[in-house]
Order: structure tokens, then C-alpha cells, then sequence
């Protein structure tokens, strides 16, 4: 995502008003079913977001710093230390709450 200010047409019909306006906006790289990557602007107008146009992605210089990092060994999960124990994990509070439920309804003393 990258934020810039966008050009659009005017929509006011006067003689004196400029032919397009600079609004504050943002544009995103995607990618379409057929494997094209297009970069979509979008404007923010007032208290709306409108669509801009659209232009070819070119590669982006995060684009070229992703590509041109190394995966260190073992950083990949499941790479590396394969005998290595994970740490344990705490159990969430939907966890929590489901198994004092279950103490509760089996009558044992709810911790």
C-alpha cells in the first residue's frame, strides 16, 4: 500500500474550475485471477473512498528487499532443529473458561 495524493477528474461544471483535483489517497498492488499484477488507486473524497484507475504494478523496492533477503536455518518453521521441543503454549481463555465448565459439570473443584 502506498499512500500519495490522487488526480481526478472535477465533477464541478464551471467555467474557472480546474480540469482534475489532487485528492489524499492510497493505491494497492493486487494481483487478478490471470496472474497480472495492477496497482488500483483509490481517493478519499470527503467521507468517501472512490476509485481512482488503475496502472501496471511495477516492482516495488520492498518488493526487491523481500526477494533479496535469506532464509537463516531453523528460522523456517518445521527447518532446522527438527529434535528441538517447542515451547509450550498458554491455553486461551475460550480454553480456560471451557474447562472450568467442564470441571463444574462433573463435579469436581473448580479451580
Amino acid at each position: 500500500m502506498v499512500l500519495r495524493q490522487v488526480e481526478m477528474a472535477n465533477l464541478a461544471r464551471t467555467r474557472d474550475a480546474p480540469a482534475t483535483i489532487s485528492y489524499p489517497g492510497f493505491s494497492l498492488c493486487l494481483e487478478r485471477e490471470n496472474g497480472e499484477r495492477v496497482r488500483k488507486r483509490y481517493a478519499f473524497i470527503v467521507n468517501v473512498v472512490r476509485g481512482a484507475g488503475e496502472e501496471p504494478c511495477l516492482e516495488s523496492e520492498f518488493d526487491r528487499l523481500v526477494a533479496s533477503m535469506k532464509i537463516l536455518p531453523g528460522s523456517a518453521k518445521g527447518a532446522g532443529s527438527a529434535g528441538a521441543a517447542e515451547p509450550e503454549q498458554k491455553p486461551s481463555l475460550f480454553q480456560k473458561l471451557k474447562q472450568k465448565w467442564e470441571d463444574f459439570r462433573k463435579g469436581r473443584k473448580v479451580r
